[in-house]
């Protein structure tokens, strides 16, 4: 409803960006008499921009041009990937040039507390990703990470949300090493987690803890070089912390602090 409200306050001579992936909004193509550009993760598509064999394509009547590799993009995951394709489809209608295009991706940190990089210790990297409040929004994280050993730090305050199935999914992630599962009397969604943990994981891949820093410490210890740890709680952090905010930034200080 939204993106309908925004293209039918569009004047004539606007241009409509829109997500091919996605059957909602492909629909608005006949509602509307505006320019359209596309951009897809799984089409080849034009006008816009589109994903070719590792490569970001931009795609008009005129021309076709590859602006970047995946290899390029410092931020991982599909949706910063569909987010990168819709900027930078913006970008080729107000004609900017392909390698200024590449040059703001590449420069480009990422929205804070999303699967933010924070840095690398011992060759260890972490991620924080403490907006993910709910079990869908931290696998949606894991799946950003095909081939890193994961260290998994989560748990937090309920928000009467279901995590069998999230059990299950993590059993069948076979790059989690650990998971620090935080601990706190108002956190009932740490228990619904350790539940549904404990029936599909042995327990001693999980370590439980009511600290975030002895957490981080922790997860440390289990980690190698080039393995990541990642902050994904699947869970609110009213309790242990004032918000999720509160509980991003005070895992970036630990870590800073290492």
């Amino acid at each position: 409803r939204s993106e309908k409200l925004i293209f039918k306050h569009q004047s004539p001579n606007d241009n409509l960006v829109v997500n091919y992936d996605n059957k909602e909004t492909i629909k608005i193509k006949k509602e509307t008499g505006l320019p359209i550009y596309w951009f897809s993760a799984k089409e080849k598509i034009e006008p816009g921009c589109y994903l070719e064999n590792d490569e970001l394509v931009f795609q008009s009547e005129e021309h076709k041009m590859f602006f970047a590799k995946i290899s390029d993009l410092p931020l991982p995951g599909s949706h910063n990937l569909e987010n990168i394709l819709a900027a930078s489809t913006v970008g080729f209608i107000h004609n900017i040039p392909g390698k200024i295009i590449l040059r703001a991706l590449k420069n480009f940190p990422g929205a804070p507390y999303r699967l933010e990089f924070i840095g690398e210790f011992r060759g260890i990297k972490f991620y924080n990703d403490t907006c993910a409040t709910t079990p869908e929004a931290t696998l949606a994280a894991l799946e950003s990470f095909p081939k890193q050993p994961i260290i998994l730090i989560l748990g937090g305050k309920d928000k009467k949300l279901n995590y069998e199935n999230f059990g299950i999914a993590i059993r069948q992630n076979k790059k989690i090493k650990k998971i620090i599962l935080l601990q706190h009397p108002a956190y009932d969604a740490s228990l619904k987690i350790l539940s549904a943990l404990k029936k599909h994981l042995d327990s001693e891949k999980i370590i439980q803890t009511s600290n975030l820093k002895v957490g981080v410490e922790i997860a440390l210890q289990q980690a190698k070089a080039n393995d990541l740890i990642l902050l994904s709680p699947a869970a609110a952090s009213f309790g242990m912390f004032k918000n999720e905010f509160d509980r991003g930034d005070q895992f970036n200080k630990i870590v800073k602090n290492l």
